[in-house]
């Protein structure tokens, strides 16, 4: 399993959408949120020592919430890292059918 809960933090409807399917026992649709969301966030997570802190203020940014960047030793995502980001997110709300 490869679910985060800090999803929640930046994308709550995709956490309780996958939360919904678990819980009902929709593994279909939780295999769906996992190979098309949470795999892929927990693939770029793995590209940066910090970026589970980073990609988490960075995505709640894209979603227009007024948060700060990341206290060093950490880095916020460089612009590849953010534009994957911004993709990525995108496609999970498209998945549980949530407005940008």
């Amino acid at each position: 399993m490869a679910y985060s809960s800090a999803v929640h933090a930046f994308a709550p409807e995709i956490a309780d959408a996958f939360f919904a399917a678990l819980r009902d026992g929709r593994t279909a649709r939780t295999e769906e949120l996992l190979r098309g969301f949470y795999l892929p966030l927990v693939e770029l997570r793995d590209r940066v020592p910090g970026y589970a802190v980073s990609l988490v203020k960075a995505a709640a940014r894209l979603r227009g919430r007024p948060v700060g960047p990341v206290r060093a030793p950490l880095t916020d995502p460089g612009p590849d890292d953010l534009a994957d980001l911004d993709a990525l997110l995108t496609t999970g709300l498209d998945l549980v059918g949530a407005i940008r």
